[in-house]
């Protein structure tokens, strides 16, 4: 009753958003002007632990609930590079 979250027309606007912006990237993605991976960024397979050591330290890490470590951020670079 007096939340917002739990209306349908602002949850199908949200979900029409992000289905927008999901074609906008694709299409970015097709036509070469946004790579679809790390790898097709230029970013060196070897090189994801150094960034992963790099992310861990960044600033912002100090503004997340759980402790940021490199080990645990490798995973998901690896995700993004295509080398799962």
């Amino acid at each position: 009753m007096g939340s917002h979250m739990g209306s349908p027309t602002l949850w199908s606007c949200a979900r029409r958003a992000v289905s927008s912006l999901r074609r906008v990237i694709g299409n970015l993605q097709d036509r070469g002007f946004l790579p679809r991976d790390l790898k097709a960024a230029g970013v060196p397979l070897e090189g994801l632990p150094d960034v992963a050591e790099l992310a861990a330290m960044d600033g912002t890490a100090l503004y997340n609930p759980r402790e940021v470590r490199a080990e645990d951020i490798l995973p998901y670079l690896k995700n993004a590079y295509g080398a799962k």
